[in-house]
């Protein structure tokens, strides 16, 4: 974004990047919502392990096509809400083994029935001594019930009343 490095998203199809609404889109305070960044300051680098790293043998420089926000992205005391956005890229990627899309389940199962399953996360951020990482690396979480959400995150009730959130543990 803008010559710099800005967020992580995760390739959902061929052609589709799920990533963090902040990634791809500006808070309007006058209009109190969010307004998709211009195309042409961002693009989309697939199959690298490392920020900067663009030019790693088997990665990808896509352009987007178009910025799909949450219908219902907003902030709640300066905490978004419904936070995500879909990418459209202008064109569609060819699989190879650096860039797969990853694995969404379907919810046709309740989500009690996944509780306390392994999952992954993966991406670049801050370690545990809260200095950001350059390197993507993967997290193993699971799954934890709402009730237990709620207590651990009391301080962000509002939010849990306002949409539905999947809350992860690290395990």
């Amino acid at each position: 974004f803008n010559g710099g490095f800005n967020n992580n998203g995760a390739l959902v199809s061929n052609r589709h990047v799920v990533t963090y609404v902040e990634t791809v889109a500006t808070w309007n305070k006058v209009l109190n919502r969010y307004l998709p960044d211009s195309l042409q300051t961002f693009k989309v680098v697939l199959g690298s392990t490392k920020v900067h790293d663009d030019n790693r043998p088997g990665s990808i420089t896509a352009a987007p096509l178009e910025i799909i926000l949450h219908p219902y992205v907003r902030r709640i005391d300066d905490t978004p809400v419904n936070s995500i956005a879909i990418v459209t890229l202008k064109d569609s990627i060819e699989f190879n083994k650096f860039i797969k899309p990853i694995c969404i389940w379907t919810f046709s199962s309740s989500l009690e029935m996944i509780e306390n399953s392994p999952m992954f996360g993966v991406g670049y951020g801050k370690d545990e001594t809260g200095s950001f990482s350059g390197v993507r690396k993967h997290a193993k979480v699971s799954l934890q019930d709402e009730e237990n959400c709620r207590e651990v995150f009391s301080d962000a009730i509002d939010i849990f009343d306002e949409t539905k959130l999947l809350c992860v543990q690290g395990d």
